[in-house]
């Protein structure tokens, strides 16, 4: 039981963290364009 919460509790940070990271990316991408085009 401490292993899956010890395992929850690290990788749930991480992906919330890649989230942001694609999401931010993705957005500086299409603000980019969108000023180019």
């Amino acid at each position: 039981m401490l292993k899956i919460l010890a395992f929850l509790f690290i990788v749930v940070p991480l992906a919330e963290i890649v989230v942001l990271v694609e999401v931010g990316s993705f957005v500086g991408v299409a603000g980019t364009l969108g000023l180019v085009v």
